[in-house]
């Protein structure tokens, strides 16, 4: 069985199953942290769910840029299929699973675009060479022409200036309400930890596996 089997695996100790925190936020910047020490392969990449008004759930690999206090920050367009089913929802879920050090971390909670400043902010820290293509293409639209589309964007990156953030392309905050955080055993008893948010803070308890 591959040294990567879910169910093979050496224990890794963490205290944080033990004694919980008082909240998760702390956690999840811990393993995130050691994630990126650990070389693990896409740290940020987080399978995000959401839903349309038909109750029909779609998911999609979107990239968490930053972990803050209360939000988990990552971008899209407004008109895309989840940013549609952000507007007209509001509620989304996604799951970080780190392979190398076998970690899952379950989030869930309201999504909610950023202000324009924040956006701008957050366009701006992007490579110059992706704003091309950003600009030209109307993400989940019906594709009539590959070549039209490059050649727009090719058009585009001939700009003298860098090019604005379109409208549409926005920052997303969401705001977990509900995080699990999930280590693998050898013995198969993996360690479950979850967080359910309340008026008053944030209650914890173990779960089976």
């Amino acid at each position: 069985m591959s040294e990567y089997s879910l169910t093979q695996v050496p224990r890794m100790e963490n205290s944080i199953f033990d004694i919980p925190p008082e909240q998760p936020i702390s956690i999840l910047r811990e393993w995130f942290d050691r994630a990126v020490k650990g070389q693990v392969q896409e740290p940020g990449v987080l399978a995000l769910a959401t839903t349309g008004t038909d109750g029909r759930a779609s998911n999609r690999m979107v990239h968490v840029l930053d972990i803050r206090e209360h939000d988990l920050i990552f971008t899209s367009h407004v008109k895309s299929q989840k940013g549609r089913e952000i507007a007209s929802n509001g509620w989304a879920s996604g799951v970080m699973y780190w392979r190398e050090t076998k970690q899952q971390v379950i989030v869930s909670g309201v999504v909610a675009p950023l202000s324009n400043a924040e956006s701008d902010a957050l366009w701006a820290k992007r490579p110059t060479s992706t704003y091309p293509m950003s600009v030209a293409s109307h993400q989940s639209e019906p594709l009539e022409s590959e070549p039209a589309l490059r050649a727009q964007a090719e058009q585009l990156a001939r700009s003298p200036t860098p090019l604005v953030r379109p409208e549409g392309w926005v920052g997303y905050g969401l705001r977990p309400s509900i995080v699990e955080f999930w280590l693998a055993a050898p013995d198969r008893l993996h360690s479950r930890l979850r967080y359910d948010a309340t008026q008053s803070g944030w209650t914890n308890r173990r779960l089976q596996p």
